[in-house]
């Protein structure tokens, strides 16, 4: 599972299906696989960047 906080009010925020739409700044793994978090703050539009993955999926995949 993928979610995207923000790093300064630690709240989640949607992401859209197959565009990276934050720069992600570090990562803490919270004592679960799934319960992985990003950090990152919004990037402009110009700079979003496609996420390969599954275009079925809610969220991109994510490897470990």
């Amino acid at each position: 599972m993928l979610r995207i906080v923000n790093r300064y009010t630690n709240r989640f925020i949607a992401i859209s299906k197959r565009v990276r739409v934050f720069t992600i700044e570090y990562e803490k793994v919270l004592g679960s696989v799934v319960d992985t978090v990003y950090y990152g703050l919004p990037v402009s539009e110009q700079n979003r960047e496609v996420i390969d993955g599954d275009p079925n999926l809610d969220y991109p995949r994510v490897l470990y």
